[in-house]
């Protein structure tokens, strides 16, 4: 696939969103899964390889992890392989960020061990949350409006 159509089908695509497998293993197809960017919360040997499994003209954040409520895990899945299932589903005031190439609607954030890092926290389409760590190049607008809603968080006990 080329990285033009790859790129269409990821701008849908935001970490946390219920999407419909649709790729070649046919036992996964039409399964509903909770998207998570490859490796988050379990090993992926594939993207753990030096070597890695990537395709030439393709960047290792155009795979992902998938989690279904049964349990179902799927790892280093293409993006081209995936449909999104529901959009309409996140928080109110989440904002969109890009961290480590994959797109998450942030909710707030907390501190992470220096004046420019950050735990981003998110919520996913099955009403659980999550959280990944990233170094911001600079404590612009949508940082200090994340900043402010994670104080909000602390001070409700949240």
């Amino acid at each position: 696939m080329n990285t033009s159509a790859a790129q269409a089908v990821i701008e849908g695509l935001y970490i946390g969103s219920r999407v419909i497998y649709r790729g070649s293993l046919v036992e996964l197809r039409g399964y509903s899964f909770i998207l998570l960017p490859c490796g988050f919360g379990n090993r992926c040997p594939k993207c753990e390889d030096g070597r890695s499994m990537f395709d030439a003209d393709e960047a290792p954040h155009l795979r992902y992890s998938l989690y279904a409520p049964d349990g179902t895990v799927a790892c280093h899945v293409r993006a081209t392989s995936l449909a999104l299932a529901d959009s309409g589903w996140w928080p109110t005031g989440a904002l969109a960020l890009g961290i480590g190439g994959y797109r998450f609607l942030a909710c707030h954030t907390a501190p992470g061990g220096s004046p420019y890092a950050r735990a981003v926290h998110f919520h996913t389409a099955d009403g659980l949350g999550g959280d990944t760590w990233c170094r911001f190049d600079a404590v612009d607008e949508t940082v200090r409006r994340l900043d402010a809603a994670g104080r909000r968080c602390l001070a409700l006990g949240a």
